[in-house]
């Protein structure tokens, strides 16, 4: 037996385990019920918005100097209506923004600027 040659008794054993068991199970329920508490908090706690003012204060300034496509050449080179499918200019990992036409599947214009 594996506690006997080492002169634990199987007794001492079972109720260390025992008491592992508890306190463990003690432990973990404190843990789920904390995590169901937040649970009921984020379901009812409205998350915080972000205003299209707050969006444009933080984005990078766009250089009108370095603009090489009006407009209406943009929605040439997309072939879209003017007048029933807006375009947004965006901007990716600090690179020059580009035109995106919102809809189905995204389609860029790069070097815009």
């Amino acid at each position: 037996m594996l506690g006997i040659s080492a002169g634990i008794k199987p007794v001492d054993v079972k109720k260390t385990l025992i008491f592992v068991h508890r306190w463990m199970g003690v432990a973990l329920c404190l843990l789920f019920l904390l995590w169901f508490a937040s649970g009921i908090v984020m379901m009812y706690w409205d998350y915080p918005e972000v205003t299209a003012a707050d969006r444009l204060q933080h984005l990078p300034p766009v250089d009108a100097s370095r603009v090489r496509l009006s407009v209406l050449e943009a929605y040439k080179r997309l072939g879209l209506n003017r007048d029933r499918e807006p375009l947004s200019v965006q901007h990716r990992a600090r690179r020059p923004p580009s035109l995106c036409s919102p809809g189905r599947t995204a389609r860029f214009i790069p070097r815009l600027a």
